[in-house]
C-alpha cells in the first residue's frame, strides 16, 4: 500500500547531473631520481640589460639529507649574472657565483630529507641580467646534481628568460663653429642617440682621440649624459665613464683648436667615434659618427650675381662677401674692381654692411669700395660683411669676373689670400623660340578611352620684355587627330587680361593676354578619346604672338589613351609576415570597363609572381564568368566575365566588377612584385595596353613567446614558484610581446602540454591581450589553445589558464618556435620551455555549473577526485555535506565516473562516494544536480581529511566551491509513515484475540528513496530502540510478528499513517489516498484522522468502482481506497512545532 498526497501546484525543481570523466595519464620516464630541481625567472620577460632575479628549489623525497651537494650551471649566452648576484643561499655549502659571471653553482651543500609526506627543500636566489635579445633557457641538466649519498637529478630543470633586445646607440658630431678662424675654438658636440624605451645605463668609453692637429680648447664643458666626462684642456683625447643615456638621447660638448699653424688658407680635420666603443650596463654599444671642422685664417673673399643669366640690357646685382678669420677688425678696407669688357655699371644703387663708401657710376666699368671696416672674427663665427652693385650688358656673352689674390686693402695690411671668379651669362632677347617658352602637360597623363584629361598649354615670358597681345595665331592650337575637346572643353586660363576659348572639337585658342617679363601663366582645356593610342599634342613654332612680335618654339606634350579595359589590382595586407612555407593574404581584382556597353565574354588570364601560390577558390567574384584558381597553381584564370558599362563621363564613373582570392606568399624579408602583363585583360575587340606592377612587403616580424607555471594553490608554502602538489592548481601563464613594425591580428597558438600535464578542472582561464581571445581549454584535457587575440607593434599581453599534473617529478611544457600564427603571418622564432616540479599528493576539486542559479532551478555540483601518486588508493570514501539550504535535486542525475557506489537520495543533504579504488596518476569525477529554494551564497566545502582511503592518502587542505542562488522558492512537502498498529485474530470463538502493536517503535530505512522515519522536525520524544520519533507507532511489515501464523479470514489489520509537513512552506489542498490491499475489505466507521493539536480530519471510503482523486496514484486492487482530506497543513519550522504541522490517521481492513 502506497500513501500518496495531492499538493497545490508549485515551481518544482528539476536538477541535472554532470558527465564526469575518468582520465589515466601515461607518467613520464619512471622517475628514479631523489632531487628534483624547481627554477623560475621573476620577472620572466626584461628588456636587454635588465635584471631579472632566478630561484632555484632543490627538492629530496630521501628521508636522509643530501650532503656533498654540488653542481655547476653554465649561462646561454644572452645571460650573465649581475655586478651583485648572490641573493640568497639556503643550501648551506658555498655559493659559487662571481660578479659579471657566465657560471653558477654550489659545492659542500646540504639538502635536508624527507619529513613525513613533505620533501626536504633548499633554495638559491641570483640575480641575472639579459645580455642578448631572445628566450634564454638556463638549464640544469639531468645528473648534474652531485651529493655524498650518491643521490641526483634524474630529470632536468628548466627556466626561459625572454630577453628583448636594444638598439644600438647612434652618434652625430657637429662643430660650432665651423669654417673656424685660426687661433678661436670650436665647439664639438657629440650627441649619443638612444632610440629605446629605456635610460641606458652604466655607459663607459675609453680614450677618444681627436684628428692630428687638433687639441681640447680652454672652455665651458657640458655633460648632459652625467657620470664622469674627462676633456683636459691641452690633452688630445677624452673619455667617459658611468654615464646613462635617456630615452631619446645625451650629448656632451666642449671646444676644439687647431694645435699649431694650418696649412694653407684653410683645412679640413675628419673626425670619427668609431662604432663598438661603448659599453653599458645594458650590454649595448653604438654605430660609428663623425663630422668635419675647418679651420680658416686671414681674409678671404667671395662674390656672385644675384641671377647668374639675364637678357641684355637686364640688370643683375653683385654681391661681394668678405669673411674675416683674424680677430682684429679690418679698417679702411677697400677694393676697386674693373668690369669685364662689355660689362657696365647698371646705376648708381648700391649697398654696403662693411661701413664705407660704394662708388658706382652708370655705364661705366669700374666700381670702388673704400673706408670700409670687415669685423674681426668672435668665437663663435668669422668677422662678415658684403657690398652690392648692379651691373647690365648690351650685348649677348659669358662674363667671368675674377677678384684676385691681394686685391682687398686696408691699414692693417690683412689683404684677402683667395681669388674668386663669378659667372654672369648674357643672352638675346631675340634669341632662340624668339622668347616665348611653351610647354603641354597633362592633368591625367594616362586616362582609359572615353574618360577626360585636362590639357594645359603653360607660356613663359623669357623675352627680357613686357608683353601684351599675347595670343594665339590663326587657327589655334590644334588637336591631333582621334583626340577631341570634351564638350566645349571647358576653357580656361589664368594669363592676365587673356581670353580662352574653344572652335568646332579640336581646336584652342588664346586671345588678349598680358605677360610680365619672367611671367607664366596656362590655357587649359578638358579633352577625351575614343581610341587608344598614346598622343602628341604639339605646339609649332610661331603658334603663338604678342604685340612686340615676340613669338614661340615649338613644343609638345604626351597623353596615353588606354583601351576602355583596364584593372587595379591590389593587397588586403600589403606587407606580412616573411616565412619560408609562406603566409596567406588577399589578393584584390578590380576590373574597369570605361566604354558605354557592357563588357561581355571578358577574360583575364596572368600568371602568379615567383613567390606566390594560390590557396583555392576565390572568396569574392562579381565579375561571373568561369574562374578557375588551382590550390597551390600559379595562374589565375578568368573567362567569360561581364563587366558593366560607364554609367557616366566622369573618370570615377567607370564600370567595374571585383574578383578576391587568397594568395600564399612565401620568401624571405623583401618585395615580390606582382605583374600583370599587357594583354592579360581582354574582350572581343580590346584589351589592355599596358602591365601593372604592385608589391607585396615581405617584413620580418616577430612575436616573442614567454612562459612560466606558478603553484596557485591556497595556502601552500610553494605558493609563486613552480612546485605544486599533484592535482592542485598551478597557473600557466604565456606572455607575447609583438616585436615588428606591423600590428596582428587574430593571433593564437596551441600548446600540447608536457606529459602528465592537464588542464584543471576549473580551468580559470584569463587574459589582458586586446582583440577578442578565445580559449579551448577543456577541463581534464592535455591541451588547450588561444586564438582572437590583436597584439598592436610593440605591445606585450598575457593570457593565463590553471593547470595541474598527476605525475610526481619534472614535468616541461614546451611552446614550440613558429607556434604562433597570426592574419599577417607573425611568428614566434624562438621556442619556450618551462619545468613543473609535481608532488605525490591526493586531493579533490569541486565546481557548480552554473555557478549562479535562480532559486528552484539546479546547478551541476562535480566534484573530482585526484591520485596524483605512483600507486593505486582503494577504499576512497568521500562524504559531501551540503550547506544548509542546498539539497539534492528531486532528479539528482548521477554520473560517476568513479567506480565505487554513490548515495544522493532526492531531497538529501548529502552526497556520497564509497568504496572507489582511484587508478594511479588519474582524475576521476562523480556529478549530480542539487538546488535550492532559498536566495543567498553557499559556499560547500570538503575539509581536509574528507577524502579517505585504505592507504591513510587523504586532501590536505580545504576545498570548497561557492553557489550563488537567487529569489526563493515555496515548496511544500510532506513526509509519510505508514505501520501496523493492530490484528485482531477471530480463532473461531466470542472472544477474539488482539495483537496490540501500537506501542512498537521501528525504524524502517528503504534500500532507495526517501528515508522517511528518519526526518528532522517529527515531534518528540525519541524511541531509544530505533533512534527515532515515538509517535511513529507499530510495526512496517506483519512477519514482525510472532502470532502472524495465526492471521486467518476474518482477521482485522488496523493500519497507521502519520504525516509531516516539512517543506518550506505550507502543504496546502492536501489529500492522502491509499488503496486496500488485495484480499482485504474496508471495515466501516474504522476511519480516525487528526493533527497534533487533536484537530479532527475528515476520512472517506470510497467504494470499488468510484471515482478516484487524482491523489490515489498506487495500484488499485478492486477493494477501494482510503482518501484522508488534510486540508492546509502549515509546514513545521522545528521539531513538533508547530502542533498542526503534524498528524496522523487509522483505518482497519478485514482479510477475506
Amino acid at each position: 500500500m502506497k500513501l500518496k498526497t495531492r499538493l497545490q501546484p508549485q515551481p518544482w525543481l528539476i536538477c541535472g547531473l554532470m558527465t564526469g570523466g575518468a582520465i589515466l595519464l601515461a607518467a613520464p620516464a619512471a622517475f628514479a631520481g631523489v632531487i628534483t630541481p624547481s627554477p623560475a625567472f621573476d620577472p620572466i620577460n626584461v628588456i636587454q640589460g635588465q635584471k631579472s632575479t632566478y630561484t632555484l628549489t632543490l627538492g629530496n623525497d630521501d628521508t636522509q639529507a643530501a650532503t656533498g651537494l654540488g653542481f655547476t650551471v653554465t649561462l646561454p649566452a644572452g645571460v650573465k649574472l649581475s655586478g651583485t648576484p648572490n641573493l640568497g643561499n639556503t643550501c648551506a655549502g658555498t655559493l659559487n657565483a662571481a660578479a659579471n659571471g657566465t657560471t653558477f653553482g654550489i659545492t659542500g651543500g646540504t639538502l635536508p630529507g624527507r619529513v613525513g609526506s613533505t620533501d626536504g627543500k633548499c633554495e638559491i636566489k641570483l640575480e641575472m641580467v639579459g645580455t642578448g635579445g631572445g628566450n634564454q633557457v638556463v638549464s640544469l641538466p639531468v645528473g648534474a646534481i652531485t651529493s655524498t649519498p650518491g643521490i641526483s637529478n634524474t630529470q632536468e630543470g628548466k627556466a626561459t628568460l625572454q630577453v628583448v633586445g636594444l638598439n644600438p646607440v647612434t652618434t652625430s658630431v657637429t662643430f660650432n663653429p665651423s669654417p673656424l678662424p685660426q687661433g678661436l675654438s670650436s665647439l664639438f658636440t657629440i650627441k649619443f642617440g638612444n632610440g629605446n624605451s629605456i635610460p641606458l645605463t652604466g655607459v663607459n668609453f675609453p680614450l677618444i682621440n681627436l684628428p692630428a692637429g687638433l687639441k681640447i680648447a680652454p672652455g665651458t664643458t657640458t655633460n648632459l649624459c652625467g657620470g664622469n666626462l674627462l676633456a683636459v684642456a691641452g690633452s688630445l683625447g677624452f673619455d667617459l665613464k658611468n654615464a646613462t643615456i635617456a630615452p631619446g638621447g645625451c650629448e656632451i660638448s666642449f671646444y676644439w683648436e687647431a694645435d699649431g699653424p694650418i696649412t694653407g688658407s684653410q683645412q679640413n680635420f675628419n673626425f670619427t667615434f668609431p662604432d663598438g666603443q661603448i659599453v653599458s650596463d645594458n650590454n649595448v654599444s653604438n654605430t660609428a659618427g663623425g663630422g668635419t671642422l675647418q679651420i680658416v685664417k686671414d681674409l678671404r673673399v667671395k662674390h656672385q650675381f644675384n641671377r647668374g643669366d639675364v637678357y641684355i640690357n637686364e640688370a643683375s646685382t653683385m654681391t661681394v662677401s668678405f669673411e674675416n678669420a683674424g680677430l682684429a677688425n679690418l679698417t679702411a678696407s677697400g677694393l676697386t674692381m674693373t668690369l669685364p669688357a662689355g660689362l657696365k655699371i647698371a646705376d648708381t644703387n648700391t649697398a654696403t654692411t662693411c661701413g664705407g663708401t660704394v662708388t658706382a657710376v652708370a655705364g661705366t666699368d669700374t666700381f670702388t669700395f673704400a673706408g670700409g671696416t670687415i669685423p674681426g672674427a668672435t668665437l663663435a663665427t668669422l668677422g662678415k660683411c658684403d657690398i652690392k652693385v648692379n651691373v647690365v650688358s648690351a650685348l649677348v656673352n659669358t662674363y667671368n669676373n675674377t677678384i684676385n689674390i691681394g686685391q682687398v686693402t686696408n691699414i692693417q695690411n690683412s689683404t684677402n689670400i683667395n681669388a674668386d671668379t663669378a659667372q654672369l651669362i648674357v643672352q638675346d632677347i631675340t634669341g632662340v623660340g624668339l622668347g616665348i617658352g611653351t610647354g603641354v602637360r597633362f592633368v591625367q597623363p594616362v586616362v582609359s578611352a572615353n574618360n577626360v584629361s585636362r590639357m594645359a598649354i603653360d607660356l613663359y615670358n623669357g623675352t627680357g620684355l613686357d608683353l601684351t597681345g599675347v595670343g594665339t595665331n590663326t587657327g589655334g592650337i590644334q588637336l591631333p587627330t582621334g583626340l577631341v575637346l570634351a564638350g566645349t572643353g571647358n576653357p580656361t586660363t589664368n594669363c592676365p587680361n587673356g581670353t580662352a576659348t574653344t572652335t568646332g572639337t579640336d581646336v584652342v585658342n588664346l586671345a588678349g593676354a598680358t605677360m610680365g617679363r619672367r611671367g607664366f601663366c596656362s590655357v587649359e582645356v578638358d579633352v577625351v578619346s575614343q581610341a587608344p593610342f598614346t598622343y602628341t599634342q604639339q605646339v609649332l613654332a610661331n603658334a603663338f604672338k604678342s604685340d612686340q612680335n615676340r613669338s614661340n618654339s615649338a613644343s609638345s606634350g604626351n597623353l596615353e589613351v588606354l583601351d576602355f579595359l583596364n584593372l587595379e589590382q591590389s593587397f588586403d595586407a600589403n606587407t606580412i609576415a616573411a616565412s619560408a612555407a609562406g603566409n596567406v593574404t588577399k589578393m584584390k581584382l578590380k576590373l574597369i570597363n570605361s566604354a558605354n556597353a557592357i563588357s561581355a565574354n571578358t577574360k583575364l588570364k596572368f600568371p602568379l609572381s615567383l613567390g606566390l601560390k594560390l590557396v583555392g577558390g576565390s572568396t569574392k567574384n562579381t565579375c561571373g564568368g568561369t574562374l578557375v584558381l588551382n590550390a597551390n597553381g600559379t595562374d589565375f584564370d578568368l573567362s567569360g566575365a561581364s563587366i558593366p558599362a560607364k554609367t557616366g563621363p566622369a573618370l570615377g564613373q567607370d564600370g567595374f566588377c571585383e574578383v578576391e582570392f587568397d594568395v600564399l606568399a612565401a620568401g624571405s624579408p623583401g618585395v615580390i612584385t606582382q605583374t600583370i602583363p599587357a594583354n592579360s585583360l581582354s574582350n572581343a575587340t580590346q584589351f589592355n595596353r599596358r602591365p601593372y606592377d604592385t608589391p607585396l612587403t615581405l617584413a620580418d616580424v616577430r612575436v616573442l613567446l614567454n612562459q612560466q607555471i606558478l603553484n596557485r594553490t591556497p595556502g601552500d608554502p610553494n605558493s609563486g614558484k613552480p612546485i605544486v602538489k599533484g592535482g592542485e592548481p598551478a597557473e600557466l601563464i604565456v606572455t607575447l610581446t609583438n616585436q615588428s613594425g606591423i600590428n596582428l591580428t587574430n593571433v593564437g597558438f596551441p600548446n600540447t602540454l608536457g606529459a602528465g600535464m592537464i588542464v584543471y578542472p576549473d580551468p580559470t582561464t584569463t587574459s589582458d591581450c586586446a582583440g577578442t581571445p578565445t580559449f579551448t581549454a577543456v577541463p581534464s584535457d592535455n591541451k588547450y589553445s588561444v586564438a582572437g587575440i590583436n597584439l598592436a607593434a610593440g605591445a606585450t599581453c598575457n593570457v593565463k589558464l590553471l593547470i595541474t599534473s598527476l605525475v610526481k617529478g619534472n614535468t616541461d611544457n614546451n611552446i614550440a618556435a613558429k607556434a604562433i600564427t597570426s592574419t599577417q603571418g607573425g611568428t614566434n622564432p624562438d621556442p619556450s620551455a618551462t619545468t613543473l616540479t609535481v608532488e605525490g599528493n591526493a586531493t579533490m576539486n569541486k565546481k557548480f555549473e552554473p555557478a549562479t542559479i535562480a532559486a528552484g532551478t539546479n546547478s551541476r555540483l562535480t566534484i573530482s577526485v585526484i591520485n596524483a601518486n605512483n600507486i593505486n588508493l582503494t577504499g576512497a570514501e568521500v562524504v559531501d555535506n551540503l550547506p544548509a539550504g542546498i539539497i539534492v535535486a528531486d532528479i539528482p542525475d548521477v554520473d560517476n565516473k568513479c567506480a565505487g557506489t554513490i548515495t544522493a537520495p532526492s531531497g538529501g543533504t548529502s552526497v556520497k562516494l564509497s568504496g572507489a579504488t582511484l587508478a594511479n596518476n588519474s582524475i576521476c569525477t562523480f556529478a549530480v544536480d542539487v538546488t535550492s529554494l532559498t536566495g543567498g551564497a553557499y559556499t560547500n566545502k570538503l575539509p581536509a581529511g574528507t577524502l579517505k582511503t585504505t592507504e591513510a592518502y587523504t586532501n590536505d587542505r580545504e576545498i570548497s566551491a561557492v553557489l550563488n542562488v537567487t529569489g526563493n522558492v515555496i515548496r511544500p512537502g510532506l513526509k509519510l509513515v505508514k505501520r501496523i498498529t493492530q490484528i485482531t485474530n477471530p480463532n473461531g470463538t466470542a472472544t477474539p484475540e488482539i495483537i496490540d502493536l501500537s506501542n512498537r517503535v521501528e525504524n524502517f530505512t528503504p534500500a532507495t528513496g526517501r528515508d522517511d522515519d528518519n526526518a528532522a522536525n517529527w515531534p518528540l520524544p525519541i524511541d531509544n530502540a530505533s533512534g527515532i520519533s515515538s509517535f511513529l507507532k507499530g510495526i512496517h511489515n506483519s512477519t514482525q510478528v510472532a502470532e502472524q501464523g495465526r492471521l486467518q479470514i476474518g482477521s482485522t489489520i488496523e493500519y497507521s499513517g502519520y504525516f509531516l509537513s516539512d517543506g518550506n512552506g505550507p502543504a496546502n489542498v492536501a489529500k492522502l489516498c491509499d488503496f486496500l490491499p488485495a484480499k482485504t475489505e474496508f471495515v466501516t466507521g474504522s476511519i480516525v484522522a487528526k493533527l497534533g493539536d487533536g484537530t479532527a480530519l475528515t476520512g472517506q471510503f470510497l467504494p470499488a468502482g468510484s471515482t478516484f482523486p487524482t491523489a490515489c496514484k498506487g495500484t488499485d486492487n478492486g477493494n477501494g481506497a482510503v482518501v484522508i482530506d488534510l486540508g492546509n497543513v502549515v509546514n513545521s519550522t522545528a521539531v513538533g512545532t508547530p502542533t498542526t504541522s503534524f498528524g496522523s490517521f487509522k483505518f482497519k481492513a478485514k482479510v477475506k
